[in-house]
């Protein structure tokens, strides 16, 4: 199988300062609750006013 050589050679590209910002409150949040899943925590974001799941 062959790929094209900008396949190969593209540059990673970071995350968004949103997306940095969600990770940042998921990790605060987790390590005060470490026993939510997922729509838990989603709840709680939704409690903070941020749009997710």
């Amino acid at each position: 199988m062959r790929t094209a050589a900008p396949v190969l050679y593209s540059r990673p590209v970071g995350e968004s300062a949103e997306n940095l910002r969600f990770m940042d409150l998921i990790d605060k949040q987790f390590l005060e609750t470490p026993l939510h899943g997922s729509r838990q925590m989603a709840r709680y974001m939704q409690r903070q006013g941020l749009k997710c799941g």
